[in-house]
């Protein structure tokens, strides 16, 4: 049996997703970077999500899965960092997919930084199947198509909600676990749980890479939504 390495750990909430999430662990099983974990958190779908999850799991060693009862998205992705091994954490949604070579691309740009957070713009879809973009291709010099961002630039209304950088959505974003250490995401928050918990990473001292490539494709109009 083959072992990989944990460099990364992808966590994804799930919550009724049945109709997504099989395209989304299939975008990450697809990475050319192959030494991630990919933690799967149902938080108590009565859709047959549940069920979908362990489907996947069995197909492949690197998915983990994890069951909860109904608490919340906040509670969900508190559990994936929780059990979490790898050097950095990455957080997708359910019912969205990444590019082929984003975990790649963000690692690499990491490593070569040394920032705590890395991050990539997003490409906006509707509902029902995400149309690929030409652009759907693995590229060489990505590394040249990036921007890094000081803690004192990041934190700033500019930067911070910029369209093209979106540092207030947690959706793509590469963390080094030992700089989240006891920073949570508060589970008595509905909406902009995402954005607190980013703003005190920055507030904190973290600095960013920002890939310039709109390669998380992102669902705007979702038919159901973890809460």
């Amino acid at each position: 049996m083959r072992r990989y390495k944990k460099n990364i750990s992808v966590i994804v909430p799930v919550y009724n997703n049945k109709q997504y999430i099989c395209g989304c662990v299939k975008s990450v099983l697809k990475q050319t970077c192959t030494d991630f974990e990919l933690i799967l958190i149902d938080d108590g779908s009565d859709d047959g999500s549940k069920e979908k999850c362990e489907k996947l799991r069995r197909k492949d060693e690197r998915i983990i899965c994890m069951y909860q009862k109904h608490r919340g998205v906040s509670a969900a992705r508190n559990a994936g960092i929780d059990i979490a091994k790898g050097k950095y954490l990455f957080f997708l949604d359910s019912d969205d997919i990444i590019h082929p070579q984003l975990l790649e691309a963000l690692y690499n740009l990491q490593e070569k930084n040394h920032t705590v957070i890395a991050t990539v713009g997003l490409y906006s879809a509707g509902e029902g199947k995400f149309q690929k973009p030409r652009s759907w291709k693995t590229e060489k010099k990505y590394m040249k198509k990036s921007v890094y961002l000081s803690n004192e630039n990041a934190i700033t209304p500019l930067y911070f909600t910029h369209s093209k950088i979106r540092l207030d959505a947690i959706g793509g974003k590469l963390i080094l676990r030992d700089a989240v250490k006891s920073v949570r995401f508060d589970e008595k928050l509905t909406r902009g749980e995402d954005t607190q918990f980013l703003y005190r990473l920055v507030s904190q001292g973290a600095d960013v890479t920002v890939l310039l490539k709109k390669w998380y494709y992102y669902r705007k109009k979702k038919k159901t939504a973890a809460v």
